[in-house]
């Protein structure tokens, strides 16, 4: 059966003038990484915290190439309504272009981020407002950074990607070009910060999927207390047939876990 008529099984629920969808769980002992995570240029995923906040990533075509990659390329356009949302929570009108490619085994990594911050913020040096970060590859026999989406994963599988992330770039460019200098596409070994991917299967309940979810956790910049600033943390939930479902900020780089205001957390309640 169809994932998209799968989820069309929906328990709707009468009280009094109203009515709610409540989706069915749905469980699943794999999901690959086509299931997890299927482009469709147009698409717009609409997020809500628990303030009500509402976030919108928005699926754009690449240009060919970007950020260096010709091939599968694609965009998440990040935008908000209040500064205290995702992404980026505390800086007013945060946007990011978020540039995803696909590996030859399927599975997706982020190649760069375009960021534009239109009021800049308190740690943005010099009052930058936008910037622009191109991810190298890592030499041979180095984990690729910034892994989002795993080729397959089987429930019971607990994978970890523990690697190193060096970038071309700066601040004041904003930019879906090669920034990186020919030659230079490769990392020098050891060079650029620490990246940790842990992926695996998760049971989880939200307005737009109930059921088995495919998790990307992610720490960047952490020391391995993970207790430095600059230390990042983040958790990503994919569904199968839908894409990214829910994101928590759990460490915001303060070095202190948990820092973060739960109720930022985002949930996915619409697609259009």
């Amino acid at each position: 059966m169809s994932p998209r008529l799968i989820f069309g099984l929906v328990l709707v629920v009468a009280c009094s003038a109203s009515t709610e969808t409540v989706p069915l769980p749905i469980t699943a002992d794999s999901i690959t990484a086509s299931q997890a995570y299927t482009p469709r240029v147009g698409e717009v995923w609409t997020f809500v915290n628990g303030y009500g906040d509402t976030t919108t990533v928005t699926t754009e075509a690449a240009p060919n190439p970007v950020a260096c990659r010709s091939e599968r390329n694609v965009i998440w356009h990040y935008r908000k309504t209040n500064a205290r949302a995702y992404w980026n929570p505390g800086i007013d009108g945060a946007e990011l272009l978020f540039v995803l490619h696909q590996n030859p085994d399927s599975s997706w990594r982020s190649t760069a981020s375009v960021i534009s911050f239109p009021r800049s913020c308190s740690y943005c040096t010099g009052g930058w407002t936008k910037a622009t970060w191109d991810i190298l590859d890592n030499p041979a026999g180095v984990p690729l950074p910034y892994q989002i989406v795993p080729p397959t994963l089987h429930r019971g599988d607990h994978i970890t990607v523990e690697t190193h992330a060096d970038s071309k770039g700066g601040t004041g460019i904003s930019s879906l070009d090669c920034l990186v200098p020919d030659g230079q596409l490769v990392a020098l070994p050891g060079h650029g910060e620490q990246w940790r991917t842990e992926f695996y299967l998760e049971e989880i309940s939200t307005p737009i999927y109930s059921g088995t979810a495919s998790v990307s956790e992610q720490w960047e910049n952490c020391n391995a207390a993970r207790t430095n600033a600059g230390c990042g943390h983040e958790k990503w939930w994919f569904a199968p047939g839908l894409g990214l479902v829910k994101v928590w900020q759990i460490n915001s780089g303060s070095g202190v876990e948990g820092d973060e205001n739960p109720r930022i957390i985002m949930v996915r309640v619409k697609t259009s």
